[in-house]
């Protein structure tokens, strides 16, 4: 499980300024933690890591990534001066911190034919038509539909593909005339979309606002509780 952890005594000289007794440790650190929590929903929405680095993009599709996450995270119970944020499981087939963690990190896995039908065994591609995509590859390939008469072939249009060869049986003709290995295993690399954490300048925000939010206010500088 990814967790973030914020140490008071990284603020022991502006804690012992302030002389708090635990219960305002805690809450000093759980209001913090809850600052930190915020930042992450941000990185999500914006799509970039904290210090506004846009994520690698999706290779399909344009659809926002990771928005489920930040509505996992939740703190957990200050001890001393330390108060974590970790990831309840959620509803995914995986737990939220496995897949926070992996994300956060990017990662790189090999995966085989033989697993990945078993982990996708039935998506539809046996009665889901080829694709255009698929219909121009084949036409740059040279395929040519059966003619009227035996033995006889012709040209085949892209709406002839599209309307008599499904999704499955299109890959497997492209795969044979571009005469090329079929891969019995490959490698899939998950880039790193970093959205935990926080740099230097969100940390001392983040902990200013939690200082005005116990009452201390008075001796935090307005212009640290400004985000970027």
């Amino acid at each position: 499980m990814i967790t973030i952890t914020l140490d008071a005594h990284h603020n022991k000289e502006q804690l012992n300024l302030l002389a708090l007794p635990l219960k305002k440790r805690q809450r000093l650190v759980w209001r913090a933690a809850n600052e930190m929590k915020k930042l992450a929903a941000r990185s999500v929405r914006s799509q970039q890591d904290p210090n506004g680095n846009p994520w690698a993009p999706r290779k399909r599709g344009k659809r926002k990534m990771l928005r489920g996450l930040p509505k996992l995270l939740q703190i957990r119970a200050p001890r001393q001066d330390v108060a974590e944020l970790g990831f309840k499981k959620g509803s995914m087939s995986a737990h939220a911190g496995v897949i926070a963690g992996t994300h956060q990190k990017g990662h790189t896995y090999r995966v085989n034919a033989a697993s990945r039908q078993r982990i996708a065994p039935s998506r539809g591609l046996a009665d889901k038509g080829a694709s255009k995509a698929q219909a121009r590859k084949l036409r740059e390939l040279g395929f040519k539909r059966p003619g009227k008469r035996k033995r006889t072939y012709r040209s085949a249009s892209l709406a002839w593909i599209t309307g008599n060869l499904n999704f499955a049986q299109a890959g497997l003709l492209i795969k044979k005339l571009k005469d090329e290995p079929v891969k019995t295993s490959w490698e899939i690399h998950l880039p790193a979309r970093p959205f935990l954490g926080a740099n230097a300048q969100q940390r001392q925000q983040a902990f200013a606002r939690a200082l005005q939010s116990i009452d201390y206010g008075w001796d935090v500088n307005k212009h640290d509780m400004k985000g970027k």
